[in-house]
Protein backbone atom coordinates (compact mmCIF):
# COMPACT_ATOMS: atom_id res chain seq x y z
CA UNK A 1 0.00 0.00 0.00
CA UNK A 2 1.34 3.44 -0.89
CA UNK A 3 0.21 6.75 0.28
CA UNK A 4 -0.56 9.78 -1.17
CA UNK A 5 -0.53 13.20 1.50
CA UNK A 6 -1.49 16.21 0.56
CA UNK A 7 0.49 19.34 1.26
CA UNK A 8 -1.18 22.94 1.23
CA UNK A 9 -0.14 26.34 -0.01
CA UNK A 10 2.51 26.78 2.10
CA UNK A 11 2.92 30.70 3.21
CA UNK A 12 6.13 32.28 4.99
CA UNK A 13 6.18 31.80 8.46
CA UNK A 14 6.03 34.76 11.10
CA UNK A 15 9.12 32.99 12.79
CA UNK A 16 12.59 33.25 11.00
CA UNK A 17 13.77 29.53 11.82
CA UNK A 18 11.00 27.85 9.99
CA UNK A 19 10.21 28.16 6.88
CA UNK A 20 6.93 27.33 6.19
CA UNK A 21 4.21 26.19 8.40
CA UNK A 22 4.24 22.65 7.75
CA UNK A 23 7.97 22.62 9.42
CA UNK A 24 7.02 23.93 12.57
CA UNK A 25 8.21 22.03 15.42
CA UNK A 26 5.18 20.46 17.87
CA UNK A 27 7.74 19.14 20.63
CA UNK A 28 10.84 17.92 19.05
CA UNK A 29 9.86 17.81 15.25
CA UNK A 30 7.91 19.29 12.84
CA UNK A 31 4.48 18.84 12.35
CA UNK A 32 4.54 17.54 9.26
CA UNK A 33 7.24 14.75 10.19
CA UNK A 34 4.64 13.67 12.88
CA UNK A 35 2.39 12.80 9.92
CA UNK A 36 5.09 11.16 7.78
CA UNK A 37 6.12 9.16 10.77
CA UNK A 38 2.52 7.79 11.51
CA UNK A 39 2.50 6.66 7.67
CA UNK A 40 5.57 5.44 7.59
CA UNK A 41 4.95 3.01 11.30
CA UNK A 42 2.19 1.22 9.61
CA UNK A 43 4.35 -0.02 6.81
CA UNK A 44 3.87 2.08 4.30
CA UNK A 45 7.02 2.19 1.89
CA UNK A 46 6.18 4.37 -0.58
CA UNK A 47 4.80 8.10 -0.36
CA UNK A 48 3.57 10.85 -2.81
CA UNK A 49 3.41 14.59 -2.17
CA UNK A 50 0.87 16.80 -3.49
CA UNK A 51 2.69 20.11 -2.83
CA UNK A 52 1.00 23.35 -3.51
CA UNK A 53 3.50 26.60 -3.93
CA UNK A 54 5.81 27.50 -1.34
CA UNK A 55 6.41 24.13 -0.61
CA UNK A 56 10.10 24.30 -1.49
CA UNK A 57 11.61 23.76 2.12
CA UNK A 58 9.59 20.75 2.18
CA UNK A 59 10.87 19.08 0.02
CA UNK A 60 14.47 20.25 0.87
CA UNK A 61 13.77 18.78 4.51
CA UNK A 62 12.60 15.80 3.32
CA UNK A 63 14.44 14.49 0.66
CA UNK A 64 14.21 10.76 -0.50
CA UNK A 65 12.38 9.50 2.45
CA UNK A 66 16.15 7.44 2.91
CA UNK A 67 15.89 8.20 6.45
CA UNK A 68 12.30 6.31 7.10
CA UNK A 69 13.28 3.61 5.08
CA UNK A 70 10.65 5.03 2.19
CA UNK A 71 11.06 6.35 -1.56
CA UNK A 72 9.56 9.60 -1.27
CA UNK A 73 7.88 11.54 -4.53
CA UNK A 74 6.65 15.26 -5.10
CA UNK A 75 4.15 16.48 -7.77
CA UNK A 76 3.77 20.29 -7.20
CA UNK A 77 0.45 21.57 -8.64
CA UNK A 78 -0.94 24.80 -8.68
CA UNK A 79 -4.16 24.21 -6.41
CA UNK A 80 -3.76 21.69 -3.63
CA UNK A 81 -7.59 22.49 -2.76
CA UNK A 82 -8.54 20.05 -5.86
CA UNK A 83 -5.87 17.91 -5.95
CA UNK A 84 -8.38 15.59 -7.79
CA UNK A 85 -6.39 14.86 -11.15
CA UNK A 86 -2.71 14.25 -9.47
CA UNK A 87 -5.06 11.55 -7.34
CA UNK A 88 -6.42 9.87 -10.13
CA UNK A 89 -3.10 9.45 -11.56
CA UNK A 90 -1.30 8.17 -8.63
CA UNK A 91 -3.18 5.41 -7.30
CA UNK A 92 -4.05 2.05 -9.93
CA UNK A 93 -8.00 0.89 -9.98
CA UNK A 94 -7.23 -1.62 -7.91
CA UNK A 95 -4.67 -1.14 -5.46
CA UNK A 96 -5.11 0.62 -2.22
CA UNK A 97 -3.54 3.91 -0.87
CA UNK A 98 -3.69 5.50 2.42
CA UNK A 99 -4.99 9.59 1.16
CA UNK A 100 -3.78 11.87 4.13
CA UNK A 101 -4.29 16.12 4.27
CA UNK A 102 -1.09 17.20 5.96
CA UNK A 103 -2.92 19.71 8.18
CA UNK A 104 -4.19 16.71 10.32
CA UNK A 105 -3.38 14.62 12.22
CA UNK A 106 -5.93 11.35 13.76
CA UNK A 107 -5.16 8.77 16.07
CA UNK A 108 -4.88 5.77 13.41
CA UNK A 109 -5.03 2.00 14.25
CA UNK A 110 -1.59 0.32 14.82
CA UNK A 111 -2.08 -1.79 11.92
CA UNK A 112 -4.34 -0.64 8.57
CA UNK A 113 -6.54 -3.94 7.32
CA UNK A 114 -8.55 -2.27 4.67
CA UNK A 115 -11.75 -4.17 3.57
CA UNK A 116 -13.57 -3.16 0.07
CA UNK A 117 -14.09 -0.89 -0.83
CA UNK A 118 -12.25 1.25 2.32
CA UNK A 119 -11.91 2.85 4.78
CA UNK A 120 -12.67 6.30 6.23
CA UNK A 121 -11.24 7.60 9.58
CA UNK A 122 -13.54 9.89 11.50
CA UNK A 123 -17.23 10.00 12.12
CA UNK A 124 -20.29 11.02 9.65
CA UNK A 125 -19.88 14.74 9.31
CA UNK A 126 -16.56 14.77 10.37
CA UNK A 127 -14.03 13.61 8.42
CA UNK A 128 -10.55 13.64 9.59
CA UNK A 129 -8.71 14.00 6.13
CA UNK A 130 -7.33 10.47 6.25
CA UNK A 131 -8.71 7.19 4.25
CA UNK A 132 -8.10 4.08 2.81
CA UNK A 133 -9.46 3.83 -0.30
CA UNK A 134 -9.20 2.12 -3.55
CA UNK A 135 -7.84 3.76 -7.28
CA UNK A 136 -11.19 3.07 -8.64
CA UNK A 137 -13.15 4.66 -6.23
CA UNK A 138 -11.03 7.41 -5.62
CA UNK A 139 -10.83 7.60 -9.98
CA UNK A 140 -14.68 8.29 -9.60
CA UNK A 141 -14.82 10.88 -6.97
CA UNK A 142 -12.19 13.14 -7.30
CA UNK A 143 -12.97 15.74 -9.64
CA UNK A 144 -13.83 17.96 -6.46
CA UNK A 145 -12.44 19.85 -4.00
CA UNK A 146 -10.61 18.27 -1.21
CA UNK A 147 -12.89 19.10 1.92
CA UNK A 148 -15.47 17.04 -0.14
CA UNK A 149 -13.68 14.05 -0.72
CA UNK A 150 -14.70 12.61 2.62
CA UNK A 151 -18.56 12.63 2.11
CA UNK A 152 -18.00 11.57 -1.54
CA UNK A 153 -16.39 8.44 -0.27
CA UNK A 154 -18.83 7.94 2.04
CA UNK A 155 -21.63 8.04 -0.22
CA UNK A 156 -19.55 4.71 -1.60
CA UNK A 157 -19.79 2.62 1.18
CA UNK A 158 -16.80 3.07 3.14
CA UNK A 159 -16.51 2.13 6.22
CA UNK A 160 -16.27 5.29 8.95
CA UNK A 161 -13.51 4.11 11.68
CA UNK A 162 -13.79 6.26 14.74
CA UNK A 163 -10.01 7.99 15.92
CA UNK A 164 -11.57 10.90 17.84
CA UNK A 165 -10.76 14.60 17.04
CA UNK A 166 -7.37 14.91 15.18
CA UNK A 167 -5.16 17.13 15.42
CA UNK A 168 -5.47 19.90 13.47
CA UNK A 169 -2.57 22.34 12.49
CA UNK A 170 -3.19 25.03 9.53
CA UNK A 171 -1.99 27.99 10.45
CA UNK A 172 0.49 29.55 13.78
CA UNK A 173 -2.54 30.39 15.55
CA UNK A 174 -2.73 26.46 16.02
CA UNK A 175 -0.33 25.93 17.60
CA UNK A 176 -1.14 26.25 21.15
CA UNK A 177 -3.65 23.35 21.44
CA UNK A 178 -2.12 21.35 18.81
CA UNK A 179 1.08 21.77 21.33
CA UNK A 180 -1.36 20.97 24.25
CA UNK A 181 -3.04 17.88 22.97
CA UNK A 182 0.59 16.21 21.52
CA UNK A 183 1.89 16.89 25.19
CA UNK A 184 -1.49 15.56 26.68
CA UNK A 185 -1.00 12.37 24.75
CA UNK A 186 -4.06 12.53 22.58
CA UNK A 187 -2.36 11.23 19.99
CA UNK A 188 -0.38 7.64 20.71
CA UNK A 189 1.24 7.82 17.22
CA UNK A 190 3.29 10.65 18.15
CA UNK A 191 7.16 9.82 18.55
CA UNK A 192 9.63 12.20 20.52
CA UNK A 193 13.42 11.35 21.79
CA UNK A 194 12.94 12.10 25.13
CA UNK A 195 12.18 10.44 28.43
CA UNK A 196 8.93 11.21 30.92
CA UNK A 197 11.09 11.80 34.06
CA UNK A 198 8.08 12.43 35.83
CA UNK A 199 4.27 12.41 34.15
CA UNK A 200 3.99 14.78 31.53
CA UNK A 201 7.28 16.45 31.82
CA UNK A 202 9.41 15.18 29.44
CA UNK A 203 13.24 15.74 28.91
CA UNK A 204 15.13 15.19 26.04
CA UNK A 205 19.13 13.87 26.04
CA UNK A 206 21.72 16.43 28.04
CA UNK A 207 19.01 18.53 28.79
CA UNK A 208 20.21 20.54 32.26
CA UNK A 209 18.08 21.31 34.84
CA UNK A 210 18.72 23.87 37.99
CA UNK A 211 17.73 22.25 41.67
CA UNK A 212 15.67 24.98 41.77
CA UNK A 213 13.61 25.03 38.51
CA UNK A 214 9.94 24.09 38.70
CA UNK A 215 8.70 21.81 36.02
CA UNK A 216 4.91 21.92 35.99
CA UNK A 217 3.08 19.00 33.75
CA UNK A 218 2.47 19.23 30.52
CA UNK A 219 5.85 20.12 29.16
CA UNK A 220 8.61 19.52 26.83
CA UNK A 221 12.45 20.56 27.29
CA UNK A 222 14.71 20.05 24.19
CA UNK A 223 17.89 18.53 24.00
CA UNK A 224 21.18 20.43 25.06
CA UNK A 225 18.67 23.10 26.58
CA UNK A 226 19.78 24.67 29.81
CA UNK A 227 17.10 25.34 32.54
CA UNK A 228 18.44 28.01 34.73
CA UNK A 229 17.68 28.06 39.27
CA UNK A 230 14.40 29.53 39.67
CA UNK A 231 13.04 29.05 36.44
CA UNK A 232 9.01 27.65 36.07
CA UNK A 233 8.70 26.01 32.65
CA UNK A 234 4.89 24.86 32.30
CA UNK A 235 1.88 23.93 32.21
CA UNK A 236 1.88 23.66 28.32
CA UNK A 237 5.49 24.88 27.77
CA UNK A 238 7.53 23.63 25.11
CA UNK A 239 11.13 24.52 25.35
CA UNK A 240 12.79 23.69 21.75
CA UNK A 241 16.45 22.40 21.46
CA UNK A 242 20.00 24.27 21.81
CA UNK A 243 18.08 26.87 24.00
CA UNK A 244 18.77 28.86 27.32
CA UNK A 245 16.30 29.82 29.87
CA UNK A 246 17.80 32.02 32.39
CA UNK A 247 17.37 32.72 36.11
CA UNK A 248 13.65 33.00 37.20
CA UNK A 249 12.34 32.87 33.58
CA UNK A 250 8.86 32.08 34.00
CA UNK A 251 7.01 29.71 30.55
CA UNK A 252 3.47 29.64 30.47
CA UNK A 253 1.20 28.43 27.45
CA UNK A 254 4.18 29.02 25.38
CA UNK A 255 6.63 27.76 22.23
CA UNK A 256 10.23 28.28 22.81
CA UNK A 257 11.48 27.81 19.60
CA UNK A 258 15.56 26.43 18.79
CA UNK A 259 18.39 28.28 20.06
CA UNK A 260 16.25 30.69 21.74
CA UNK A 261 17.81 32.63 25.08
CA UNK A 262 14.81 33.68 27.44
CA UNK A 263 16.66 36.17 29.83
CA UNK A 264 16.59 36.80 33.43
CA UNK A 265 12.53 36.91 34.95
CA UNK A 266 11.42 37.12 31.49
CA UNK A 267 8.09 35.93 31.65
CA UNK A 268 6.15 34.00 28.13
CA UNK A 269 2.88 33.56 28.38
CA UNK A 270 0.35 32.29 25.10
CA UNK A 271 3.33 33.12 23.18
CA UNK A 272 5.91 31.83 20.46
CA UNK A 273 9.39 32.96 21.07
CA UNK A 274 11.79 32.51 18.04
CA UNK A 275 15.55 34.47 18.56
CA UNK A 276 14.05 38.09 18.63
CA UNK A 277 10.41 37.08 17.26
CA UNK A 278 7.53 37.29 19.02
CA UNK A 279 4.44 35.88 18.21
CA UNK A 280 0.95 36.00 19.82
CA UNK A 281 -1.22 33.35 17.83
CA UNK A 282 -3.98 34.53 19.75
CA UNK A 283 -4.03 38.07 18.73
CA UNK A 284 -2.42 36.88 15.24
CA UNK A 285 0.86 39.69 15.37
CA UNK A 286 4.30 38.90 15.66
CA UNK A 287 7.04 41.41 16.82
CA UNK A 288 10.86 41.55 16.00
CA UNK A 289 12.80 42.99 19.09
CA UNK A 290 15.78 45.11 18.12
CA UNK A 291 19.10 43.93 20.04
CA UNK A 292 19.61 47.54 20.75
CA UNK A 293 17.00 47.82 22.56
CA UNK A 294 17.90 45.82 25.14
CA UNK A 295 20.99 47.41 26.55
CA UNK A 296 20.70 50.93 27.51
CA UNK A 297 24.30 51.68 26.46
CA UNK A 298 23.43 50.20 22.89
CA UNK A 299 23.71 53.72 21.90
CA UNK A 300 27.17 53.67 22.07
CA UNK A 301 27.31 50.53 20.26
CA UNK A 302 28.31 51.72 16.97
CA UNK A 303 31.31 54.37 18.29
CA UNK A 304 33.17 51.72 20.39
CA UNK A 305 32.87 49.33 17.75
CA UNK A 306 35.07 51.65 15.01
CA UNK A 307 37.52 52.90 18.13
CA UNK A 308 37.96 49.35 19.42
CA UNK A 309 41.17 48.69 17.08
CA UNK A 310 42.26 52.06 17.92
CA UNK A 311 42.60 51.38 21.61
CA UNK A 312 43.76 47.73 20.93
CA UNK A 313 46.76 49.35 19.04
CA UNK A 314 47.09 51.89 21.94
CA UNK A 315 47.04 49.34 24.28
CA UNK A 316 49.30 47.00 22.48
CA UNK A 317 51.98 50.04 21.69
CA UNK A 318 51.60 50.70 25.55
CA UNK A 319 52.49 46.80 26.61
CA UNK A 320 55.40 46.49 24.32
CA UNK A 321 57.44 47.14 26.71
CA UNK A 322 56.52 44.51 29.30
CA UNK A 323 55.60 41.97 26.26
CA UNK A 324 59.35 42.12 25.45
CA UNK A 325 60.46 41.96 28.78
CA UNK A 326 58.55 38.83 28.93
CA UNK A 327 59.82 37.55 25.61
CA UNK A 328 63.82 38.13 26.46
CA UNK A 329 63.12 36.46 29.94
CA UNK A 330 61.43 33.22 28.28
CA UNK A 331 64.52 33.14 25.67
CA UNK A 332 66.89 32.92 28.30
CA UNK A 333 64.79 30.63 30.59
CA UNK A 334 62.53 28.40 28.18
CA UNK A 335 64.34 26.27 24.95
CA UNK A 336 61.91 26.34 21.51
CA UNK A 337 60.20 29.98 20.30
CA UNK A 338 59.53 32.64 21.77
CA UNK A 339 56.32 33.57 19.23
CA UNK A 340 53.94 31.50 18.98
CA UNK A 341 51.81 31.11 15.90
CA UNK A 342 47.75 31.30 16.94
CA UNK A 343 45.46 30.73 13.84
CA UNK A 344 41.62 30.51 13.53
CA UNK A 345 39.09 31.65 11.18
CA UNK A 346 37.73 34.90 11.35
CA UNK A 347 34.09 35.39 12.84
CA UNK A 348 31.15 36.31 11.90
CA UNK A 349 31.81 33.76 8.87
CA UNK A 350 29.40 32.78 6.12
CA UNK A 351 27.55 29.40 6.22
CA UNK A 352 29.62 28.07 3.34
CA UNK A 353 32.95 27.01 4.42
CA UNK A 354 34.94 27.54 1.13
CA UNK A 355 34.17 31.39 1.74
CA UNK A 356 36.38 31.46 5.57
CA UNK A 357 39.12 33.28 6.19
CA UNK A 358 41.92 32.56 8.38
CA UNK A 359 43.40 35.45 10.56
CA UNK A 360 46.61 34.82 12.92
CA UNK A 361 47.56 35.93 16.50
CA UNK A 362 50.62 35.90 18.54
CA UNK A 363 51.53 34.99 21.96
CA UNK A 364 54.26 33.62 24.11
CA UNK A 365 53.02 30.50 25.21
CA UNK A 366 52.28 27.20 22.65
CA UNK A 367 48.55 26.45 22.04
CA UNK A 368 47.09 23.66 25.17
CA UNK A 369 45.62 20.64 24.51
CA UNK A 370 41.66 21.31 23.86
CA UNK A 371 42.30 24.09 21.76
CA UNK A 372 42.23 22.33 18.32
CA UNK A 373 38.81 20.68 19.78
CA UNK A 374 37.00 23.68 21.57
CA UNK A 375 39.04 26.76 20.49
CA UNK A 376 41.74 29.23 22.24
CA UNK A 377 40.29 30.53 25.24
CA UNK A 378 43.13 32.99 27.41
CA UNK A 379 43.24 31.97 31.12
CA UNK A 380 42.13 34.62 33.17
CA UNK A 381 45.17 34.74 34.95
CA UNK A 382 48.20 36.97 35.50
CA UNK A 383 50.28 34.82 33.00
CA UNK A 384 47.31 34.33 30.77
CA UNK A 385 47.40 38.72 30.67
CA UNK A 386 50.58 38.88 29.82
CA UNK A 387 51.76 36.03 28.06
CA UNK A 388 48.54 35.63 25.76
CA UNK A 389 46.51 38.64 25.83
CA UNK A 390 48.65 41.74 25.69
CA UNK A 391 50.64 39.83 22.66
CA UNK A 392 47.58 39.09 20.87
CA UNK A 393 46.00 42.59 21.13
CA UNK A 394 47.93 42.84 17.44
CA UNK A 395 45.22 40.84 16.11
CA UNK A 396 42.43 43.14 17.85
CA UNK A 397 44.11 45.98 16.07
CA UNK A 398 44.23 44.74 12.69
CA UNK A 399 40.75 43.78 13.04
CA UNK A 400 40.71 39.97 12.93
CA UNK A 401 39.50 39.80 16.25
CA UNK A 402 37.58 41.34 19.47
CA UNK A 403 38.45 42.23 22.45
CA UNK A 404 35.56 40.38 23.77
CA UNK A 405 34.00 37.01 21.82
CA UNK A 406 33.89 33.31 21.83
CA UNK A 407 37.06 31.34 21.79
CA UNK A 408 38.70 31.94 18.48
CA UNK A 409 38.22 28.31 16.59
CA UNK A 410 40.50 26.41 13.71
CA UNK A 411 38.34 25.18 10.99
CA UNK A 412 37.56 21.88 12.58
CA UNK A 413 36.27 23.24 15.43
CA UNK A 414 34.30 25.87 14.02
CA UNK A 415 32.48 23.10 11.54
CA UNK A 416 31.62 21.01 14.59
CA UNK A 417 30.04 23.61 16.65
CA UNK A 418 28.84 25.74 13.54
CA UNK A 419 26.37 22.22 12.88
CA UNK A 420 25.77 22.01 16.62
CA UNK A 421 24.90 26.31 17.07
CA UNK A 422 24.49 28.10 13.65
CA UNK A 423 24.94 30.97 15.97
CA UNK A 424 28.83 30.46 16.80
CA UNK A 425 29.35 31.35 12.87
CA UNK A 426 27.84 34.79 13.52
CA UNK A 427 29.39 35.68 16.71
CA UNK A 428 32.79 37.59 17.13
CA UNK A 429 36.00 35.83 18.18
CA UNK A 430 37.53 37.35 20.83
CA UNK A 431 40.72 37.43 23.19
CA UNK A 432 38.46 37.32 26.94
CA UNK A 433 35.68 34.79 26.70
CA UNK A 434 32.89 33.30 29.25
CA UNK A 435 34.85 30.29 29.53
CA UNK A 436 37.85 32.28 30.87
CA UNK A 437 35.38 33.25 33.60
CA UNK A 438 33.47 30.52 35.01
CA UNK A 439 34.93 29.27 38.88
CA UNK A 440 36.08 26.00 37.49
CA UNK A 441 37.06 25.51 33.14
CA UNK A 442 33.99 24.07 31.50
CA UNK A 443 34.16 20.46 30.37
CA UNK A 444 34.59 19.96 26.78
CA UNK A 445 31.20 18.85 26.32
CA UNK A 446 29.48 21.69 28.42
CA UNK A 447 31.94 24.52 26.68
CA UNK A 448 29.72 24.76 23.75
CA UNK A 449 26.73 25.94 26.14
CA UNK A 450 28.95 28.38 28.01
CA UNK A 451 29.32 29.92 24.03
CA UNK A 452 25.47 29.77 24.05
CA UNK A 453 25.25 32.17 26.86
CA UNK A 454 27.95 34.13 26.06
CA UNK A 455 26.19 35.01 22.14
CA UNK A 456 22.80 34.75 23.75
CA UNK A 457 23.93 37.79 26.21
CA UNK A 458 26.46 39.48 24.09
CA UNK A 459 25.88 43.15 24.56
CA UNK A 460 28.08 45.99 25.35
CA UNK A 461 26.99 46.24 29.25
CA UNK A 462 27.65 42.71 29.93
CA UNK A 463 30.97 43.08 27.65
CA UNK A 464 32.55 45.59 29.75
CA UNK A 465 31.85 43.75 32.56
CA UNK A 466 33.36 40.77 31.51
CA UNK A 467 36.49 42.97 30.98
CA UNK A 468 36.29 43.75 34.28
CA UNK A 469 35.87 40.49 35.76
CA UNK A 470 38.69 38.82 33.74
CA UNK A 471 41.29 42.07 34.54
CA UNK A 472 39.79 41.25 38.46
CA UNK A 473 40.65 37.40 38.28
CA UNK A 474 44.25 37.90 36.28
CA UNK A 475 45.31 40.42 38.69
CA UNK A 476 44.66 38.06 41.53
CA UNK A 477 46.01 35.45 40.51
CA UNK A 478 49.63 33.89 38.54
CA UNK A 479 49.51 29.95 37.64
CA UNK A 480 47.23 28.10 35.32
CA UNK A 481 43.71 27.49 36.15
CA UNK A 482 42.61 24.58 37.25
CA UNK A 483 41.30 21.40 35.58
CA UNK A 484 37.70 21.07 34.29
CA UNK A 485 35.87 19.23 36.45
CA UNK A 486 32.66 19.95 34.81
CA UNK A 487 31.48 21.43 38.35
CA UNK A 488 30.89 24.82 36.82
CA UNK A 489 27.86 27.37 36.60
CA UNK A 490 26.78 26.00 33.39
CA UNK A 491 27.49 22.57 33.79
CA UNK A 492 23.66 21.99 35.49
CA UNK A 493 24.68 18.47 35.95
CA UNK A 494 22.09 15.30 34.83
CA UNK A 495 18.91 15.42 36.19
CA UNK A 496 18.64 13.87 39.34
CA UNK A 497 15.62 12.34 41.60
CA UNK A 498 12.24 13.51 40.24
CA UNK A 499 10.16 14.62 42.93
CA UNK A 500 6.12 15.58 43.07
CA UNK A 501 5.17 18.34 44.98
CA UNK A 502 1.79 18.91 44.53
CA UNK A 503 0.32 16.47 42.74
CA UNK A 504 0.59 19.04 39.81
CA UNK A 505 4.05 20.46 40.14
CA UNK A 506 7.51 18.57 39.15
CA UNK A 507 10.85 19.40 40.84
CA UNK A 508 13.74 18.00 38.53
CA UNK A 509 16.32 18.50 41.07
CA UNK A 510 20.55 17.61 40.41
CA UNK A 511 22.59 16.50 42.58
CA UNK A 512 24.10 18.73 45.43
CA UNK A 513 27.52 19.47 43.80
CA UNK A 514 26.58 20.66 40.27
CA UNK A 515 24.13 22.90 42.42
CA UNK A 516 24.08 25.66 38.69
CA UNK A 517 25.10 29.33 39.78
CA UNK A 518 23.62 31.43 36.11
CA UNK A 519 25.00 34.83 36.44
Amino acid sequence: MKAVIVVPEQKPSACPSVPCVALFPLLDRPFLQHVVEAVARRGVREVQFVLGPGADAVVEYFGDGTRWGCAFAYHLIADPNAPGGVLRSLVEPGEYALVATADRLPSLPTVLRPTPPGLLFGAPGEWSGWAVVRGGELSSVAGGALRDLGTALAELGLKWVDVGRPVAFRALTDVPEAQSRLLCGDVPCVLVTAQEAAPGVWLAPNTRVADTSTLVPPAFVGANTVIGPGAVIGPNAVVGPDCMIDRGAQLRDATVCTGTYVGTGVELSGVIADGRCLVNPRLRTAATIDRRLLDRLATGLPLVRSVEPLLAGAAFVAAAPVVLAAALWLWLTRPGPVFWQRRFVTTPAPAAESTWEAGTAYTLVPPQEGDEQSGWVVPATFRGLVLELLPALGGVALGKLRLVGLPPRRRAALRLHGTQYPPVLRAPAGLISEAALCPTPPTAEDRLLVDVYQTQTSRLGTNLWRVCRFLAKALTSWGAPPRATGATRYALGRAGVVAVVPPTTVVVSAPADLAPELV
